[in-house]
């Protein structure tokens, strides 16, 4: 399995996990008591895992619970061992309100009087957090890779002589203004 398919495996995991949890409400409070009984429920993870695999991978269409065997049987093994891994780290950050996951935008964003950009994106993850009881939104963007999550200033995103791929940080600063351009959204993110 290369690498993007993977990584649009495990974004679509998250997904409905996350979708699935809020159903129609806008959004729901996740705590470490949602994200361990998650966890419990290994076969239903299992099951979208499945269906992702035999969707992405295997070419067999969507929600198809066809039993994985072979070379998928193991990645789906292995892809159900890190998302165990990602909801665990989930804890670290909760308590969240999920808003909405793989939120899909794109238009024309006019940066000034003169240059106009045709501009997509997709957030893996909008959520709200509270800091010292204010509201703060927050942009989540899952890396399956080995991009770079770490920054010693803002000026290293605009030095060509930088070693580290910094790529995935900026795309972030990236997403949380376009986001604000769109929405027309003032707060704090």
């Amino acid at each position: 399995m290369d690498e993007g398919t993977y990584g649009t495996i495990m974004h679509e995991i998250f997904e409905k996990i996350y979708t699935s949890l809020r159903g129609n409400a806008q959004e729901v409070k996740v705590t470490d008591d949602i994200i361990d009984a998650i966890k419990k429920r290994q076969g239903d993870l299992m099951k979208q895992i499945t269906r992702s695999i035999n969707q992405h991978y295997n070419k067999l269409g969507k929600d198809n619970d066809t039993t994985l065997t072979g070379d998928g049987k193991v990645l789906g093994e292995i892809m159900l061992h890190f998302t165990l891994l990602m909801l665990d780290k989930e804890k670290k950050f909760t308590d969240f309100h999920f808003i909405d996951a793989e939120a899909k935008h794109n238009s024309q964003w006019i940066i000034n009087n003169r240059h106009t950009i045709n501009f997509k994106q997709i957030i893996d993850r909008i959520d709200r957090i509270m800091i010292d009881n204010d509201p703060r939104l927050r942009i989540v963007d899952y890396k399956t890779g080995s991009d770079e999550t770490k920054l010693s200033s803002i000026d290293q995103l605009f030095d060509k002589n930088c070693t580290k791929n910094v790529k995935a940080i900026f795309q972030l600063f990236v997403y949380c203004f376009y986001y604000s351009y769109y929405t027309g959204y003032k707060g704090d993110i």
